[in-house]
């Protein structure tokens, strides 16, 4: 069995709207030239202020992508946890509209990194 892998590189754009886009539009790319994994930038989606300051969940945006596309993305992002400390995930997102958590880690807050 053959797997074609497209491993992604690009300029990852601030505003998650804006990334959301550019994602989709790199994993349609892609699967046009047949990959069936598709390896996404890190925090291709999600700065770590954003889902800090938002809450916002990106799990759902990316498993929509790999859904509509058929095709695995691997990534990782920043996720707010319910007590509020924020965490790296790295995932494997499967086409069957459901997503794996394979290393998980907490992030530094603001005042560690200064």
């Amino acid at each position: 069995m053959n797997l074609t892998v497209a491993v992604l590189q690009y300029d990852v754009p601030d505003k998650p709207e804006k990334s959301k886009e550019k994602l989709e539009q790199m994993v349609k790319l892609a699967v046009k030239k047949e990959a069936r994994l598709v390896v996404a930038p890190e925090t291709a989606i999600g700065e770590g202020i954003v889902a800090r300051d938002t809450g916002e969940d990106f799990f759902p945006t990316l498993s929509n992508i790999a859904q509509k596309h058929q095709v695995y993305i691997a990534t990782s992002l920043y996720k707010k946890e319910q007590e509020g400390s924020l965490i790296v995930a790295i995932l494997l997102i499967p086409r069957e509209r459901r997503y794996w958590i394979t290393k998980k880690f907490t992030s530094p807050n603001r005042k560690e990194r200064i």
